[in-house]
């Protein structure tokens, strides 16, 4: 198994507590697929240069940006039918490990607040936006697990005598028998700075996402104009 399936694995795990629903969709393939749309979509196309585009039939050369859309929009609303369907069976389920998991949990707090089902438009609303919070949850935290698990992964292999002592720390408190949990946490300094070393060496976002500045400011002697786009240095 791969790097990437096995990161994809433990996310949608915690997530649903399973990989697949009862119709043998794959989670994992559903997430992926959203995630390629955003990908292509934030691309951008022409009709983001000159919005009057958006007013010419589908049919015209060089309107594929509607084409696109109109194919997007009905794959996502399948897409969001089947994680809707998913959080009504989430709350039926009597399996442990669904029962332990993210969506579980938010389906019986939801299932709580709409007991006498007074609103059910609101209801309806609920479920959707837990649908896709737990399509959220993969879509933020895949490529940013998998490029730190990277970057240690490398950084592991440059410096082997690091490595060693951090293996050592975990052989001596946790042992072969099982992995370290949260528990062992403070039991392993050594390794905890590894990770935040890690992190710190090689950020997945070097620059952060863009800000702006809500007033005007001066900072080490530069004046930065109320609204100026500010951009952080990981580093």
């Amino acid at each position: 198994m791969t790097l990437h399936r096995s990161i994809g694995e433990a996310i949608i795990q915690l997530t649903y507590g399973k990989l697949e629903d009862k119709q043998g969709r794959d989670y994992i393939q559903l997430s992926i697929h959203i995630a390629e749309i955003l990908a292509f979509a934030v691309q951008g196309y022409v009709v983001d240069l000159f919005p009057a585009l958006r007013y010419l039939p589908k049919w015209l050369p060089g309107m594929k940006f509607k084409r696109d859309a109109a194919q997007w929009k009905k794959e996502i609303s399948e897409i969001e039918s089947t994680v809707c369907d998913l959080v009504k069976e989430q709350m039926l389920s009597d399996d442990p490990e669904v029962q332990s998991s993210f969506m579980f949990r938010k389906s019986q707090d939801l299932e709580n607040k709409h007991e006498h089902g007074q609103n059910i438009q609101q209801q309806r609303e609920d479920e959707t936006v837990l649908a896709w919070s737990g399509l959220s949850i993969y879509l933020v935290g895949f490529d940013t697990t998998e490029a730190a698990m990277q970057s240690f992964i490398r950084a592991m292999t440059l410096f082997q005598s690091v490595q060693e002592k951090a293996q050592a720390e975990i052989d001596r408190v946790v042992g072969s028998g099982r992995p370290p949990t949260f528990g062992d946490q403070a039991d392993l300094p050594y390794l905890h700075t590894v990770i935040l070393e890690t992190l710190r060496w090689n950020p997945v976002a070097t620059s952060g996402l863009p800000h702006a500045s809500s007033k005007d400011d001066v900072y080490e002697g530069y004046f930065i104009p109320k609204g100026t786009t500010v951009m952080a240095n990981a580093w």
